[in-house]
């Protein structure tokens, strides 16, 4: 009895040994210095954040969601892309509609006259392909009279008009933006407008879109009316909705630019001419 005794008392040393030590270690790891790996602040975007004044000033509506501003940039600059590919569609359309007027006049006129258009030789290029059988005889040129073109009043008023753009500079794109991408118009905007902005200023992620979004307008002058320039100018609060009302108005340019194709494409069909290359 008395052995088991012992070891009854040796056993609850061992247990109370083994206990102590646990409490130890856990104090020991409450001592220690947690070690920050990383820590993340959440950043808002100023611009969709708004007062009830600004709001009821301009008499809109503003979002009440917020966005970092990594979210925002994205979303800022996704809309310059698509205003950018869509100044890019308006010019392919208009460089087409213009060459295809000439077609048209053209395939007019040879209907009218019930003969082909006929082009001079003057480079002596039939000859070589055996086109034209007879030999070059120097002959004394008699002198030629060049064709007059009407002035442009008169051209307007003796063709039909089929669309209002018709009567517009370019079809309504203007001489702005004709020759020129957006992103181009925009470098030589910014390189302008350097000395009155601080490089803190111009350093800024979203400046270029912003300056984009003033030369879209630009570009759109010749099309839009001057309510709606206004507009786009005033009421939005951000280039964002800049650059959205911005790309309402050139869709609605390029709807009208392809109801107008279409239009010029049946006559080119009716005067024999493929229009497949112009559009």
């Amino acid at each position: 009895d008395r052995e088991e005794e012992l070891w009854e008392e040796e056993e609850e040393d061992v247990e109370l040994a083994g206990a102590l030590e646990e409490d130890g270690e856990e104090e020991e790891e409450d001592d220690e210095v947690a070690v920050v790996l990383g820590q993340f602040d959440l950043l808002l975007d100023d611009s969709s954040v708004l007062s009830n004044d600004e709001s009821t000033k301009y008499g809109g509506e503003v979002t009440k969601s917020r966005a970092s501003s990594m979210h925002a940039i994205t979303e800022l600059y996704r809309c310059a892309n698509k205003v950018f590919r869509l100044h890019e569609e308006r010019k392919k359309l208009v460089a087409g509609l213009r060459a295809a007027e000439m077609r048209v006049r053209l395939g007019q006129k040879a209907s009218a006259e019930e003969c082909f258009v006929e082009f001079e030789d003057c480079d002596g290029l039939g000859l070589i392909s055996g086109m034209i059988d007879e030999p070059m005889v120097d002959v004394e040129e008699e002198p030629k009279t060049v064709p007059q073109p009407l002035p442009i009043s008169e051209e307007i008023e003796t063709a039909p008009i089929r669309s209002r753009l018709e009567t517009l500079e370019n079809y309504g794109l203007g001489s702005y933006g004709i020759l020129s991408t957006i992103p181009d118009l925009t470098e030589q905007l910014m390189t302008k407008l350097e000395p009155y902005y601080s490089p803190e200023h111009r350093e800024r992620e979203e400046y270029e879109a912003e300056v984009a979004s003033f030369v879209v307008l630009k570009s759109l002058e010749a099309y839009a009316s001057t309510e709606e320039v206004a507009k786009a100018l005033v009421v939005p609060s951000s280039a964002t909705q800049r650059l959205e009302l911005a790309y309402e108005m050139m869709m609605q340019h390029r709807d009208e630019l392809i109801e107008l194709v279409e239009m010029i494409s049946r006559e080119l069909m009716d005067c024999g001419e493929e229009c497949t290359d112009l559009w």
